[in-house]
């Protein structure tokens, strides 16, 4: 694995050794540092040359007339003969670790071809200033970032760069794919071309974590927004990504974003019929996400296209998908209910598995009727039995043992799970020793996430296991019994054996930790369901509720 640092500079004397510094310090080897100055006047050769005499991987190229940041970028990057090439400004600072956390994302993700990241902010003395490059943006506030892989394209859109180039790193095959870099208005630079052409294809990865120090001084070409604007900044984009924000200015920018996408679709139809098969792939296939992400945004929204008024598009994208167990002897519990609508606040969409062939006269939701067997994971079973589950990145698998509390929402936990990179989440997890187990680690039935792969590997799971053994089991003492065995324990064995790593919002062995009690006997939802209130948990167990507590329940 060779890896190349493309680095462009222009009149840099004052700090770039100091970013030299930092590159050749990395935990990784650097392979080649090819450096493309644009004319400088000052002492910036002088500094380098001095470098190079003292480290042989680092090559200069002087150009023979100033050719401006963009260009000095593509050139320099065809130099780079590298697996990997990493952007660099001549005045940031890089951290140690940069590479060591950004080359295995890469390398473990075949699908992506580049990443970005955030980065820390230094003063021109190179004092750390508080706040973050992703917070100036508006996309980061505390723990909750907006930037989500699937929906970076349409993001870029609508807000403008959000992916600087000083922290990008990307494949070499990904240059096919983003060179030339063809620059149709003066506010496009080197990074803002490179995320459009990659994120159009969903290539291209965000990793919230502060690697390098960004220099913030007047010689600068990229400046940040005044600091008293962030937070408002992120709670606009967050309402408009969600679609809550519906006037005007919101229609406006819909409108405008189809036109800036319309230049690039124009883009590729001059060259349709040319020769060049990855061209017209090209147009086809960008064609087909814009229409996709107009589908998505614009749903039940009223917008202008061209002039036309436009309504009501469905989506063809990836969705989100909540099956919702609601097993029911008569009508569903308002608790049910309440419940249900917290949870369309986070999905794309909500399927009641249900026994209550009723159920249309008391929610709008799709619901299928199955007979109750096999306890809740029947249920799940039956619903995606032999169905096609590639078009959603995400399926939660939920049932109706526990209430949402008043005055309580599923925010904080949606903020986290959003945070995470395992593919196979929970509310909380349990190592209760079952038959002297010895593997009884487990995330709780009443709450499931899986991601990706992990939804291929649950499906997967209920052949293997041979889920229908159990319809034919009429003990229900013992059925009971091998459900939770084969099936609330068996289920997460067999995600870690197939290098999932589960990981849930509350954990067992942090209560055990706290309350000095074994692992094996501790039972969150019974055990300290006041504790997990106080700490912001919204649910309870149904089986806990009695009247004492009516006045945190409905």
């Amino acid at each position: 694995m060779r890896i190349s640092v493309a680095l462009c500079t222009y009149n840099g004397g004052k700090y770039i050794a100091e970013q030299l510094s930092s590159i050749l310090n990395q935990n990784y080897v650097i392979d080649e540092i090819q450096i493309g100055d644009d004319g400088s006047t000052d002492d910036t050769i002088d500094i380098i040359n001095d470098f190079k005499k003292r480290h042989e991987n680092i090559f200069l190229t002087l150009n023979q007339r100033r050719v401006g940041i963009t260009d000095n970028f593509e050139n320099t990057i065809k130099r780079c003969r590298g697996d990997y090439i990493c952007l660099s400004d001549q005045d940031d600072i890089w951290h140690p670790d940069k590479l060591k956390i950004i080359i295995p994302v890469l390398q473990q993700n075949p699908k992506f071809q580049a990443c970005f990241t955030n980065a820390s902010f230094i003063d021109e003395n190179g004092i750390n200033i508080e706040g973050s490059l992703w917070e100036s943006f508006g996309v980061l506030k505390e723990k909750e970032h907006l930037l989500d892989p699937e929906r970076l394209f349409e993001h870029l859109l609508r807000f403008g760069n959000i992916a600087t180039g000083a922290t990008m790193v990307f494949k070499a095959e990904a240059i096919k794919d983003i060179m030339p870099f063809t620059k149709r208005y003066n506010f496009e630079f080197h990074d803002f071309i490179i995320a459009r052409k990659l994120a159009m294809n969903r290539s291209i990865i965000p990793i919230n974590k502060k690697l390098m120090d960004y220099r913030l001084h007047e010689g600068q070409h990229a400046g940040v927004f005044n600091r008293k604007y962030w937070g408002d900044f992120f709670f606009r984009k967050k309402a408009i990504l969600s679609g809550r924000i519906k006037d005007v200015a919101y229609q406006k920018a819909l409108y405008h974003a189809w036109y800036y996408y319309k230049s690039s679709v124009n883009e590729f139809r001059l060259k349709e019929n040319s020769s060049n098969y990855l061209v017209r792939k090209c147009y086809v296939e960008s064609k087909k996400e814009w229409d996709e992400i107009k589908k998505q945004s614009w749903s039940q929204y009223d917008c202008f296209n061209d002039g036309y008024l436009i309504k009501e598009y469905t989506s063809n994208r990836k969705r989100s998908l909540c099956y919702f167990v609601c097993y029911t002897e008569t009508t569903p519990a308002n608790s049910d209910l309440k419940y249900i609508n917290e949870l369309k606040k986070h999905f794309d969409q909500i399927v009641i598995l249900t026994n209550y062939e009723y159920m249309e006269k008391y929610t709008d939701c799709e619901f299928e009727i199955f007979d109750n067997k096999g306890y809740d994971f029947g249920f799940l079973y039956q619903a995606i039995n032999g169905k096609d589950l590639t078009g959603y990145h995400t399926i939660s698998f939920v049932n109706n043992s526990n209430i949402l509390l008043n005055n309580k929402n599923l925010n904080e936990f949606f903020e986290w799970f959003h945070q995470q990179d395992s593919k196979f989440c929970g509310l909380t997890d349990s190592s209760e020793m079952v038959n002297e187990l010895d593997e009884s680690y487990h995330i709780q039935s009443h709450f499931l996430i899986f991601k990706d792969e992990a939804i291929i590997l649950l499906q997967r799971f209920f052949t293997i296991i041979n889920f229908e053994k159990f319809f034919a089991m009429d003990d229900k003492k013992q059925l009971k019994h091998a459900i939770i065995i084969e099936c609330e324990i068996g289920l997460t064995q067999f995600m870690i054996r197939n290098k999932i790593k589960p990981t849930s919002w509350f954990k067992s062995v942090e209560f055990s930790k706290e309350y000095n009690i074994p692992l094996e006997t501790i039972n969150l939802h019974i055990m300290f369901w006041k504790e997990l209130i106080e700490k912001g948990y919204p649910l309870i167990k149904k089986k806990i509720v009695a009247k004492d507590l009516n006045n945190i329940i409905n």
